[in-house]
């Protein structure tokens, strides 16, 4: 029988570490493999302000993208395209200051001038729900709670501060270098230029229209729900872009109604080609029609109304697991609130995507199911899963979600009754915590005929 939660758990690291406390050995090597490993991209020589930014873009010529090397942007149609999308985006935007993080572009951007407040016709910002009760992690050895802002990165290397002023969010730059790496609009939307971010049921892993095979490793439950809850333990996998077409490795969430397929998401990605850098990088992810027209990732198009400056979507984090040393995790909540799906990490509400987007489908009352775990998508050779260890290598090894709750459509909270579903577990396992039928370990290390 269901239980109701009444208050927010704080056992679970407890219960993990209990159940596999004996696994206590690590290696150099995985732990080089699987660390987090440096930016993919050097840091720029000269800062680009925001303002040549704009400029820069209202000039830009498809003759300099177009057949180059290291552009894939199609041809100049597409190109133009692109480029539209980026100013429209920036209509009428009034930046206080830019910073860089994770060798990308931040802008400082008013929460009113933002690109979904501004194309969504939105004529004030939402009120969040009650704010979440705190949440720790207990123990004398407990992981520690993820962040992307420390003492080491308060200012760029140019001297500019990494915080953004109230009332203003930071927005990764939509740069014209960046998008000319996907052949169209379209294709950079979806973030496939390796095709690795199209969901497919996880139950029928299938390839996607470019070849490109995804895995899973997950639980789910069939229920009605406003949204739900899960601690994300934080990793950066190494995924290997130059072998076999690897492209990318994620933990997340996915809330999921509809059909076609209708979604919100959010979690942790190792993407190199996508985002620059060998780390993974927090996201969020929307679709209205199964990823064919519709959906983005972060604030790449007017979906997601960001209203906490303390986020950065599509940048990295300070810290990651390690094999057998110290762990770390993040929380991410969503919840059906006054006609918006909010969105809070670490206890705190970030924004939300007006239910409007979804244009009257299923996801606009409330989805249908919960799903949590890992995902990786790849041509012939994948990437290792969270850590790249096997479920049953268990605490301080082992990728794992806990605390994982839901809210019924009165906006109770709910333990989840999940199962575990592994289609792909030659590769890749998932399995249940002792005494924690609300968390569990995921992973394994991928490679070749999964």
């Amino acid at each position: 029988m269901k239980n109701q939660v009444f208050c927010t758990a704080t056992q679970s690291f407890q219960t993990i570490q209990n159940a596999f406390g004996q696994f206590a050995f690590a290696t150099l090597l995985t732990l080089f493999m699987f660390n987090g490993l440096m930016s993919a991209e050097s840091a720029p020589k000269q800062f680009v302000s925001f303002q040549n930014f704009i400029e820069n873009a209202k000039t830009a010529s498809s003759v300099a993208y177009v057949g180059h090397a290291g552009k894939r942007v199609k041809d100049a149609a597409s190109f133009e395209e692109m480029r539209q999308h980026a100013l429209q985006m920036y209509n009428e935007v009034h930046v206080s200051h830019s910073f860089l993080l994770d060798s990308h572009y931040f802008d400082c951007v008013p929460v009113e001038e933002q690109p979904s407040f501004r194309m969504l016709g939105q004529k004030q910002i939402a009120t969040p729900p009650p704010t979440p009760p705190p949440h720790q992690q207990l123990g004398e050895d407990a992981p520690v709670a993820a962040s992307q802002i420390g003492p080491d990165n308060q200012f760029d290397q140019f001297g500019n501060s990494t915080h953004c002023e109230g009332n203003t969010i930071p927005m990764r730059r939509l740069a014209l270098e960046d998008m000319s790496q996907f052949e169209n609009l379209k294709q950079f939307l979806a973030k496939g230029r390796d095709g690795a971010s199209r969901f497919t049921r996880p139950n029928d892993p299938q390839p996607n229209g470019d070849g490109y095979v995804h895995h899973y490793a997950y639980a789910q439950q069939n229920v009605k729900n406003l949204g739900g809850n899960s601690d994300l333990n934080l990793w950066s996998p190494y995924v290997n872009t130059g072998v076999g077409g690897e492209t990318m490795s994620l933990s997340q969430e996915w809330y999921v109604g509809g059909s076609p397929t209708q979604t919100a998401e959010v979690g942790w990605q190792n993407q190199p080609n996508t985002w620059g850098s060998e780390n993974s990088v927090l996201f969020i992810y929307w679709t209205a029609d199964d990823y064919n027209n519709t959906g983005c990732y972060n604030l790449d198009c007017g979906a997601f109304t960001q209203t906490n400056n303390n986020w950065y979507f599509g940048s990295g984090f300070n810290n990651y697991s390690s094999r057998g040393g110290s762990q770390y995790y993040f929380s991410a909540e969503y919840f059906l609130s006054g006609g918006n799906w909010w969105l809070a990490l670490g206890g705190q509400w970030v924004g939300y995507y007006p239910a409007s987007i979804y244009g009257g489908g299923q996801m606009s009352h409330n989805a249908q199911v919960i799903q949590y775990g890992g995902e990786v998508a790849a041509l012939t050779q994948w990437p290792p899963m969270g850590s790249g260890d096997w479920s049953d290598k268990g605490w301080k090894y082992a990728a794992y979600q806990s605390d994982i709750w839901y809210f019924d459509t009165g906006s109770a909270k709910w333990w989840a009754g999940l199962t575990l579903e592994q289609p792909s577990k030659h590769c890749f396992t998932d399995s249940f915590l002792t005494y924690a039928p609300t968390s569990f370990y995921f992973g394994g290390p991928g490679g070749k005929g999964c």
